[in-house]
């Protein structure tokens, strides 16, 4: 029963900073950029009840900030997860 209540914890706590971290997918370094869509894929494996939120704010993401070299970068990391988190719906 005490695991049960430490888990809800965990989810509650995570929704709570999930919109601040989904944010870092335009983080204003695109070093930070990438390292935050890499990780959504296991936060999406983790947590799959977010997955739909993750992929949303994947798809609405503005990359028009970066520079040409990093822009390519970045959109290949957010297609590969959002290919890979859409397999697991």
């Amino acid at each position: 029963m005490m695991s049960l209540h430490i888990i809800k914890k965990n989810v509650k706590s995570f929704e709570k900073i999930l919109t601040e971290y989904l944010s870092h997918i335009t983080d204003e370094k695109p070093i930070t950029s990438r390292q935050c869509v890499q990780a959504l894929l296991q936060i999406g494996n983790a947590k799959p009840q977010f997955v739909p939120e993750i992929i949303a704010a994947l798809q609405n993401a503005d990359l028009s900030k970066y520079k040409d070299s990093m822009h390519p970068l970045i959109e290949k990391d957010i297609q590969k997860t959002i290919r890979e988190l859409s397999n697991r719906l």
